[in-house]
């Protein structure tokens, strides 16, 4: 197995520096004909939603979008990959798609519910993500 960080995805999702972007795309191909996994931490997944999205003027549609695209490559495994796919087709949407990750992972883990002060949050929800007082019965 090997691990992608954030910076190769950047480089596969933007192509803005020709020679990275062919290195990463050599890595993908390689890693394919041995065999080997290619595993996505949740994290480097974030940190390129960011970057994509803040740094290179992505919307979130291209952005959910490279991310689909990206999971449906053949050995390529993303950590939390159903939660990770889930909340970039919200975050397609609307919302930020940190938040909406750990909505999905809360979902994932069967948490009664997400504690969270952030009233965006809760109000993309419906109900999941409450407020500390509004849990605690205050």
């Amino acid at each position: 197995m090997i691990v992608l960080d954030t910076n190769v995805l950047v480089r596969l999702a933007t192509a803005d520096d020709p020679v990275q972007a062919g290195e990463a795309k050599t890595c993908l191909v390689k890693a394919r004909t041995l065999g080997e996994e290619v595993f996505v931490p949740s994290g480097a997944v974030m940190e390129c939603v960011w970057t994509l999205a803040k740094g290179y003027g992505f919307s979130a549609h291209d952005i959910a979008e490279f991310i689909e695209r990206f999971a449906d490559i053949d050995g390529v495994a993303l950590e939390h990959e159903e939660c990770v796919l889930a909340a970039a087709r919200a975050y397609a949407l609307r919302g930020d798609f940190p938040d909406l990750l750990f909505l999905e992972l809360a979902k994932e883990k069967e948490a009664t519910c997400l504690v969270t002060f952030d009233r965006t949050l809760q109000a993309l929800s419906e109900g999941f993500a409450v407020a500390p007082a509004a849990y605690a019965g205050l």
